[in-house]
């Protein structure tokens, strides 16, 4: 009987790594995801902005058409603040003037806007006492013989969703980013009637003087529709130094070159000792124009330069050029219905250069193209460059 030879099998050799990865290869994997997330998120914020600044400018073209379509529909423009329909609405002059003078000309383009229901409120709000001068204000919150104040509310199309400073907040006026064109001067509280309301599609509807009503219409922008400024985009405010969203005060008594703003800026934002902190504050209440310029802007400052009053409460002589937290630039509708992005460096003219008389400036601007389109009535023939 034979034996069956025993065959001895060497063991296999046993690795001695570890499963997985080494901190080496852990680290290089890390780095290179960190790489490609560096190249990737300049790309796709960018992707972001140009989707937002799209937004703001359908938007602003959607307000545009809604001003077009106001002054088809009752021959006039809106008034910038004082108009007819708030004198109707509070029951004549003598009514609570402090009030009724102060409704923007954002309430009567909301039907306009597709924003039928905010309309409606508003009017009753406004209706519910019109001789009181606090009850359905355009600074009134409160619920008023159970009607809900419309300014607290912030439908999408109020604000650019570039702006950081346009979230809601609750039980307060709410913001708006979009401003009618002012023309292409400094701007005083009150003026109806006088040479700077002429150069302006939006003027103060009321004059206190003679107690005449004053309209602006489209066959009154003699310098053509295509080339005339009807709305554009301002950086909303938040009473601080802030450069982007703050305003400065540089007290002046006459309208000053746009470069006095300037004065104000330091580095990092406004001067602690110059800022505006109430009172007409950019774009921080959709339905009240308490100060010159609370939802009104200006060509006669640069895209984007610093913005000023002539007091520390902007009840006054103010200018609040057109800004945007866009890179480069800011967008406008004209006259026509057709919206811009224009770059900072648009031609302004000479920035150091002070404007006449604003009670009497007729004829051309000497802010350059950008200046032309703030006027209507300036008998220029500049366009913006594409």
């Amino acid at each position: 009987m034979h034996r069956i030879p025993v065959v001895h099998r060497l063991p296999l050799a046993v690795s001695l790594r570890p499963a997985g990865f080494t901190l080496v290869e852990l680290l290089v994997v890390i780095a290179i995801i960190g790489t490609l997330v560096g190249l990737l998120l300049p790309a796709v914020q960018s992707a972001r902005e140009a989707a937002r600044r799209s937004s703001c400018s359908n938007t602003m073209k959607q307000w545009g058409l809604a001003v077009i379509n106001h002054e088809m529909a009752k021959g006039a423009y809106p008034a910038y603040k004082s108009d007819r329909l708030f004198r109707v609405l509070c029951s004549g002059s003598s009514s609570s003037p402090q009030k009724w003078q102060r409704y923007s000309w954002v309430i009567p383009c909301l039907a306009y806007a597709e924003e039928q229901a905010l309309y409606d409120q508003a009017i009753s709000f406004i209706k519910v006492n019109p001789t009181d001068g606090q009850i359905g204000a355009p600074w009134d919150t409160n619920t008023r013989s159970g009607i809900k104040s419309p300014f607290i509310s912030q439908p999408p199309i109020f604000t650019c969703p570039s702006d950081p400073n346009g979230r809601y907040t609750s039980n307060s006026t709410q913001k708006i980013s979009y401003q009618c064109n002012r023309g292409d001067l400094w701007s005083w509280g009150f003026g109806a009637g006088n040479a700077v309301e002429k150069r302006s599609p939006f003027v103060y509807g009321w004059n206190n003087n003679n107690s005449s009503e004053f309209i602006q219409k489209s066959s009154k922008i003699f310098d053509g529709l295509s080339k005339t400024c009807l709305l554009g985009e301002v950086n909303i405010g938040n009473g601080t130094g802030d450069s982007k969203a703050g305003y400065g005060y540089y007290t002046i008594t006459s309208a000053g070159p746009p470069s006095l703003c300037q004065n104000v800026l330091g580095d990092g934002g406004y001067l602690a000792t110059a800022t505006v902190t109430s009172g007409g504050i950019p774009g921080s209440s959709w339905g009240d124009n308490s100060g010159p310029c609370s939802s009104g802007l200006h060509l006669n400052g640069a895209p984007n330069s610093a913005r000023c009053a002539s007091e520390s409460t902007a009840q006054n002589l103010a200018t609040v050029p057109a800004s945007s937290y866009h890179n480069g630039g800011v967008t406008i509708v004209m006259c026509d219905g057709a919206t811009r992005f224009v770059s900072d460096t648009v031609d302004a003219g000479d920035q150091t250069q002070a404007d006449t008389n604003p009670s009497s400036y007729t004829g051309r601007s000497i802010r350059g193209i950008w200046g032309a389109m703030g006027s209507a009535n300036g008998q220029e023939s500049g366009v913006l460059p594409d």
